[in-house]
């Protein structure tokens, strides 16, 4: 066989191998519709157990919208207790579960005198979608959920927006955007920086770095967006809404590093980082309830204004 035709058969089995081995990348981490209706949380933990009693017996309903894209999107609302409030928690999951594990995190806020949104994010729970964006996307339909809230409970609603791990990314990301006025606060827990920098901080082997282009290749010509779009980062340096990070200092997942860096860069009027001890991947709310709720109770009394809540601020 001719050198040439050799190289030609090498170069060509090569990029095969690469685009073989980028493709099972992109299936592994993006593709999640596998994953729809799958909750983390064990509803039955005596941590859990309370918020999802109170869930189960609490007036609420199933809401739907269409995307930019037309793809579902669906949500559970629960009124506040307070007739009058004025108040709205948007909250968001994280990566492969659903809104079921933010139960506890709906009835922190419904104490607090807020009606509360748990979404599904696309692809995951009982919206539509095949593909997660890790937040490129989600962030445009988190604005389309916030006008849904403004639309639908009034114009004069203050709307603040919560999420955790890969919900964080959304909130954060979409706080960067042209977002109405209504929208007063964003509480980022576990969020990362980079999705690329999420990433090499989970690979065991680094050498999946060299897989990267790959994936942009495959992201570009089957969603029309690369890895370094996925950038919380720089959307909280271009956005001007106040925001809370929490992180765990304990988190292998999303070193707590990515907080400190977001909070550095943060150009909010206000910004805050919030760090708790010993804490795992978004489990800081789990082993520092109380203290936790009242701090971002005395922030939420900023910003909003509450009339009626079941939690009352240490003195």
């Amino acid at each position: 066989m001719e050198p040439w035709l050799i190289a030609v058969v090498v170069i060509a089995s090569s990029l095969t191998i690469y685009l073989g081995l980028s493709a099972f990348l992109y299936r592994r981490l993006f593709l999640v519709a596998g994953y729809h209706r799958q909750a983390f949380v064990d509803q039955t933990d005596p941590f859990f157990k309370p918020s999802w009693n109170w869930f189960d017996r609490a007036p609420k309903e199933s809401v739907k919208i269409k995307a930019y894209d037309n793809t579902l999107l669906t949500g559970v609302f629960m009124p506040s207790y307070d007739e009058k409030s004025t108040c709205t928690a948007i909250i968001l999951h994280g990566y492969r579960s659903c809104h079921e594990d933010m139960i506890a995190i709906a009835k922190m806020y419904n104490d607090m005198g807020f009606k509360t949104l748990l979404i599904d994010q696309r692809g995951h729970g009982t919206s539509g979608g095949e593909f997660t964006s890790f937040g490129h996307y989600e962030k445009m339909d988190l604005k389309k959920w916030i006008l849904y809230v403004l639309k639908t409970y009034g114009a004069d609603e203050n709307i603040l927006l919560h999420g955790v791990s890969m919900g964080a990314a959304t909130v954060t990301l979409a706080s960067a955007l042209a977002l109405p006025e209504q929208v007063k606060l964003v509480v980022a827990d576990s969020g990362f920086t980079t999705l690329p920098r999420l990433f090499l901080a989970n690979m065991k082997v680094k050498l999946g770095l060299l897989l990267f282009p790959g994936l942009d290749l495959i992201l570009f010509f089957m969603h029309r967006y690369l890895l370094c779009q996925v950038n919380p980062l720089k959307a909280v340096q271009k956005s001007r809404i106040p925001i809370l990070f929490i992180h765990g200092e304990a988190d292998t997942e999303v070193p707590m590093v990515m907080a400190n860096q977001l909070h550095e860069a943060s150009k909010a009027p206000f910004k805050e980082l919030y760090l708790v001890p010993n804490a795992a991947h978004g489990k800081a709310y789990v082993l520092d309830k109380t203290n936790l709720e009242q701090h971002l109770f005395a922030i939420i009394r900023t910003f909003f204004n509450i009339k009626k809540s079941v939690i009352k601020q240490m003195k």
